[in-house]
C-alpha cells in the first residue's frame, strides 16, 4: 500500500511492498529559550562594570573631599551607632567608644574619608556596623570644599595655612586658619595643610556651605583604635 507521501519500498524477505517510516519532525527551539552563550555572559559583565563606573563618577560629584595623588586604601571599620556620617565626610575614632564617627573641629587626627551615608532612616543606624573608609596618608593631596570667609575669603594667600574641620565634617573652615600651629597644631585640630588654591569662599559666617576650594594634606593621621577601648 502506498504511504501517505506516495512513496513505498518493497520488503526484502517476503517480496511484498511496505509503507516506508513515516518521517520524524525535528523542533526547533526558539532563540529565547537558549542558555545564554559565553558572548551573552561576558556582554552582561560588561554592562554590570560600565553600570558601577557611571555610580561612581555620579557619587564623586557629590563629595566634598576627592582624593587628588596617591592610591586608595579602602577598609572597613565599625561606626558609632546613632550617627549620620554624609558621604565624602572626615572621620576619625572615637575617644570613649572606639568606632568611628565625624570629624570636628577638635579632633587632632583623622583616619580617612567616609565612602557611604548613613542616616537616621536607615534600618542599621543604630548599630555598629562596619562602613567602607579610604584611608588616607600624610603625603597625599585631597581637594576639599572651604566654607566661612570670615572677614578674609579663601585665598591663594592661604597656601602653607593650617586648617580646622568645618560644618559637617565635609568642608574646611577657612575662618579657623593659623600660619603660627608650632608642634601643638594637631592638638588644636588644626590637622589641614593647603597646599594648592582653586577657588575662593564667596559667603561668610557660614561654616556648613561650602563655596571655596583648595588642595590639603591631612597632618595627623589615625592608624589605629584607641587603645582604651
Amino acid at each position: 500500500m502506498p504511504h501517505t507521501d506516495g512513496t513505498v519500498l518493497k520488503n526484502q524477505s517476503h517480496g511484498t511492498i511496505a509503507p516506508r517510516e513515516p518521517r520524524k519532525r525535528i523542533a526547533i527551539k526558539s532563540s529565547t529559550s537558549q542558555k545564554p552563550t559565553c558572548a551573552t555572559n561576558r556582554e552582561k559583565t560588561r554592562r554590570k562594570a560600565r553600570l558601577f563606573v557611571l555610580k561612581s563618577f555620579n557619587l564623586t560629584k557629590y563629595m566634598s573631599a576627592i582624593r587628588k595623588s596617591g592610591q586608595s586604601n579602602l577598609t572597613k571599620a565599625p561606626k558609632k551607632a546613632s550617627t549620620a556620617f554624609p558621604v565624602g565626610s572626615f572621620v576619625t575614632f572615637d575617644a570613649a567608644t572606639g568606632f568611628i564617627k565625624p570629624l570636628v573641629a577638635t579632633d587632632p587626627s583623622v583616619f580617612g574619608v567616609c565612602q557611604e551615608t548613613i542616616q537616621s532612616t536607615d534600618g542599621d543606624y543604630a548599630s555598629n556596623r562596619p562602613i567602607l573608609v579610604d584611608q588616607g596618608a600624610l603625603d597625599q593631596v585631597w581637594e576639599i570644599d572651604v566654607s566661612n570667609g570670615g572677614s578674609t575669603a579663601f585665598a591663594a594667600t592661604d597656601v602653607g595655612e593650617f586648617f580646622k574641620m568645618g560644618g559637617n565634617a565635609s568642608l574646611i573652615d577657612c575662618n579657623t586658619r593659623s600660619s603660627t600651629a608650632g608642634a601643638g597644631f594637631t592638638a588644636q585640630g588644626l590637622v589641614f595643610l593647603c597646599v594648592g588654591f582653586i577657588s575662593a569662599t564667596t559667603t561668610t559666617s557660614d561654616a556648613s556651605t561650602g563655596t571655596g576650594k583648595g588642595l590639603f594634606k591631612i597632618m595627623s593621621m589615625s592608624q589605629a583604635r584607641p587603645s582604651s577601648t
